[in-house]
């Protein structure tokens, strides 16, 4: 081991600031950088060997997300074993999201759709396939509120200016 590597697992702060949602959908390259630096000073106070390569394992066999939940007091290592995952996710090729808070379940849905964005924007394949699933979100959205507009005799364009106003003053996210 460097001694600079040794330095940095020596200044390191061991509480985590653990991102909210929003911090991760308006920076995640700065998340991404704070978390990786956490990632490669990780010391486990246990063997996750075993654990990584069932998450692994998982992911690639079933080919879909893995969900689960941590749970244990404050400062007893909920989000460094949830870095150690994701970095080790990020090692294996896999698309994996960071430890995040959030505060109500539609934060999960922008959290997702932001981390996919910021990670495969170097893939033009893939960021197109992104903005065509963004689309097929949108049309059927769009749809529903001018429907429900003709049905209660409202004008769409009052809904639209609404939603729009709800939009910037914070009280409605349209960045999905």
């Amino acid at each position: 081991m460097l001694l600079a590597e040794l330095k940095d697992i020596l200044e390191k702060d061991y509480l985590i600031h653990t991102y909210s949602a929003t911090e991760l959908c308006e920076d995640p390259a700065m998340v991404s950088q704070r978390y990786l630096l956490h990632a490669k000073t990780h010391i486990t106070l246990g063997d996750t060997r075993e654990l990584e390569e069932r998450v692994i394992r998982c992911l690639l066999e079933n080919e879909r997300a893995l969900i689960g939940a941590v749970v244990g007091d404050y400062g007893m290592g909920k989000t460094s074993l949830l870095i150690r995952l994701w970095h080790v996710c990020e090692k294996a090729g896999l698309l994996a999201v960071p430890p995040y808070v959030w505060t109500s379940f539609s934060d999960n849905f922008y959290v997702l759709n932001r981390w996919a964005e910021f990670r495969l924007s170097a893939n033009e394949e893939a960021v197109k396939a992104l903005a065509n699933l963004r689309q097929k979100f949108e049309r059927p959205m769009t749809a529903q509120f001018v429907k429900e507009a003709t049905e209660r005799g409202i004008d769409y364009s009052s809904i639209a200016d609404l939603v729009q106003s709800w939009a910037k003053e914070k009280r409605l996210r349209l960045d999905l």
